[in-house]
C-alpha cells in the first residue's frame, strides 16, 4: 500500500518507539571486518483495488565493505506508483536516491563519518537533492545479536527544481540550507532466520530555507534460504517547507524478497 498525507510528523518517532525494525540501506548491524564487499538487493510490490485501485514497486541494493579500521556503505533505491480514481490515472510516486557513507573508527565504540545523498522525486519536480554531511557516531549497543547507534554532525544541501517553485515564500528553482544532523539506527537479530532493522534521521535546517528533513525506514526480514528472504518495508520522509502545491509527507508500505549477494 502506498499513500501521501499534508502533514505526519510523529510518524517516524512513534514506529521508531513501538518498532525496533530496520531500514534496508546503511544497517547498523556490526559488519564482518575482513574487507570484503557483502550486499543485498530486493523488489517489493504492492497492488490496491476497490474504489480506487494503486500499484507501488519498489527497488533497492545495499553494500558494505568493512575493515577493523574503517567502513563504506553504499545504498541505492527507487520506487514508482500509479494509482487511479474515478477513471482518472495518476503518477502517485517517482522517486530514486542513492548514497555513500565512509566511516573511520576512533576506537571501537566511536567513529567519524562523511556522507554525500543524491535524491529525486519527479512528482514534486525536485530534479536533483544533494546532501553533504559529516559527524560522529556513537555504537552505544554491540553484542552479537543486537547492534544500535546514534550519530550527529552538520550538513549542507541544494535542492534543484525543474520548474520555478515557491519554498517557504521564496521563488526559484535552486534552494540551499545548511543543517544539524541528528539520527539513530539499530538491528535485531530475533532467532535465526528473522531480523528486523530501523534507522530514523532528522536535518534540522539553521540557514537558507531551513526546511526540516525526515527519514525514517524500517523493514523486517525472514530468511527463506540462505540467499533469499522475504521482506516487509516501510518507509516515511517528510519535508515541513515543500513547494507550494505539494504534501508534506509520503509514506510507503512495501512487501517484496531480497537477495544477499558477496561473501558468507
Amino acid at each position: 500500500m502506498h499513500w501521501r498525507r499534508r502533514s505526519f510528523p510523529t510518524l517516524p518517532l512513534t514506529l521508531a518507539l513501538l518498532a525496533p525494525a530496520a531500514a534496508l540501506a546503511q544497517a547498523a548491524a556490526a559488519p564482518q571486518t575482513d574487507g570484503l564487499w557483502r550486499g543485498t538487493g530486493g523488489a517489493s510490490f504492492s497492488a490496491v483495488s476497490g474504489n480506487s485501485t494503486s500499484t507501488t514497486l519498489g527497488l533497492d541494493t545495499a553494500w558494505q565493505r568493512a575493515t577493523a579500521r574503517d567502513r563504506w556503505a553504499l545504498d541505492a533505491r527507487a520506487r514508482y506508483a500509479r494509482g487511479e480514481t474515478a477513471g482518472l490515472r495518476s503518477t502517485t510516486s517517482n522517486q530514486w536516491a542513492a548514497g555513500g557513507q565512509y566511516e573511520l573508527n576512533l576506537d571501537p565504540r566511536n567513529y567519524v563519518f562523511g556522507k554525500l545523498a543524491l535524491e529525486a522525486d519527479a512528482v514534486v519536480n525536485l530534479a536533483l537533492r544533494h546532501t553533504s554531511s559529516a559527524g560522529f557516531g556513537h555504537k552505544w549497543l554491540v553484542v552479537p545479536r543486537h547492534q544500535a547507534r546514534v550519530f550527529g554532525g552538520l550538513a549542507h544541501t541544494v535542492d534543484r527544481y525543474d520548474s520555478p517553485q515557491v519554498v517557504g515564500g521564496e521563488p526559484g528553482r535552486r534552494f540551499t540550507r545548511a543543517s544539524v544532523v541528528a539520527g539513530q539506527e539499530s538491528s535485531h537479530e530475533l532467532g535465526d532466520s528473522t531480523t528486523l532493522k530501523q534507522r530514523l534521521e532528522v536535518l534540522s535546517g539553521v540557514s537558507g530555507d531551513e526546511a526540516r528533513l525526515v527519514r525514517f525506514t524500517a523493514s523486517v526480514a525472514v530468511a527463506v534460504s540462505q540467499r533469499f528472504s522475504v521482506t516487509l518495508g516501510l518507509s516515511h520522509s517528510s519535508n515541513n517547507r515543500p513547494p507550494a502545491g505539494a504534501g508534506r509527507s509520503d509514506t510507503a508500505l512495501l512487501a517484496g524478497l531480497s537477495l544477499r549477494f558477496g561473501a558468507d
